[in-house]
């Protein structure tokens, strides 16, 4: 894929791709994911650095810049 990471949909099938790393090594662009359940995560969010991520709170709302919320977990494509 000339050095690109091809991205399912969802985030559910999206936290099947890359590494798992912890939160603390995190680095701008590793993506964050949140909101379990049985199924994988319900949320995905890019890493911003220092605490933050940029993500789409809710269907409707526009892209935002935002503190990593408490139980996200974290993969390096």
């Amino acid at each position: 894929t000339g050095g690109k990471t091809v991205l399912p949909r969802t985030s559910e099938q999206q936290w099947t791709v890359g590494t798992e790393i912890p939160l603390s090594e995190a680095k701008p662009g590793d993506l964050v994911f949140g909101s379990w359940e049985a199924g994988g995560p319900g949320h995905v969010g890019i890493y911003a650095g220092n605490g933050q991520m940029v993500h789409a709170p809710t269907a409707g709302d526009v892209v935002k810049q935002a503190p990593v919320m408490a139980g996200m977990r974290a993969r390096r494509m």
